[in-house]
């Protein structure tokens, strides 16, 4: 399974002796440093929203085969340089081109950009390019044009990349589901017994808590203080006596009031929460 790239790719494919190691013969161009020199001020301009990629981009020890399959299957477009040389390939031809013509069979939104770098015989163009309009046209490769020319043909090319890329529909971001919720209900009909009837002396204190218990932004109260200071009747006074004065008619009313109190009673020292 791909994994869709987070922003659009451009591949280049390309024959390697349209690039050679050394210096070309006079006469003879880098085609790829070209095209790849009126690219990246593109991306540049851009913010970088966009990545153009070529084999040059795989790190040394790398599976090669298997990174480019891998920008195949992502890429929204792939530049192709049309040369002899490329349409002599059989890895450019019938891996790389055929890649893309398979996804575009296959209803995905991938566009081959084809651009003329040299003559070559018509016959030889396959069947997958032919009705392709290319750049320039075949017979008129980039290659017999003067170099403002060939400067001013491809930075009209690239500026036609580049809207094929801001047409494109931005991958939908998929919403977030929902944390299941789930019911938490805590007894305290277990709260440890005391002996107050009646709370006295106490008003500031159930005020807190009535006033907190009507806040529905507050969802723990945490009452802290040595053992035997009346934590537990506190709490108990308020679930027994809430702030509308009413009682609690039966043991269920109170339990359903109770799923906002929570008491924990530890030795020495006690904690009580609500």
């Amino acid at each position: 399974m791909s994994i869709v790239p987070a922003k659009p790719v451009v591949f280049i494919s390309y024959s390697h002796k349209d690039e050679p190691e050394q210096r070309p013969p006079e006469g003879e161009i880098y085609w790829l440093r070209e095209i790849q020199s009126h690219l990246q001020p593109a991306v540049r301009r851009a913010n970088g929203t966009f990545e153009i990629w070529t084999d040059e981009n795989m790190a040394g020890g790398a599976d090669w085969e298997s990174d480019i399959k891998a920008k195949l299957a992502v890429c929204d477009i792939c530049i192709l340089l049309v040369s002899r040389h490329s349409l002599a390939s059989d890895y450019v031809i019938d891996i790389e081109v055929e890649t893309i013509r398979r996804r575009r069979e296959n209803g995905e939104q991938v566009q081959i950009y084809p651009i003329v770098l040299s003559p070559f015989p018509k016959s030889a163009l396959p069947v997958s390019l032919e009705k392709l309009n290319l750049r320039p046209r075949v017979d008129k490769p980039l290659s017999g044009f003067s170099h403002h020319q060939r400067t001013d043909a491809i930075s009209t090319m690239v500026d036609e990349i580049v809207g094929m890329l801001s047409k494109k529909p931005t991958p939908a971001t998929p919403p977030k589901a929902d944390s299941p919720k789930t019911s938490v209900q805590v007894d305290i009909t277990d709260l440890p017994e005391t002996a107050y009837e009646n709370l006295v002396g106490r008003e500031a204190e159930l005020k807190h808590l009535d006033d907190a218990w009507a806040d529905p932004a507050i969802n723990i109260i945490s009452l802290v203080a040595e053992g035997g200071a009346g934590k537990s009747a506190l709490v108990n006074g308020r679930a027994d006596q809430p702030a509308r004065g009413q009682r609690y008619r039966s043991v269920e009313e109170r339990r359903r009031a109770g799923r906002r109190c929570r008491t924990a009673i530890g030795r020495g020292r006690r904690r009580t929460a609500a």
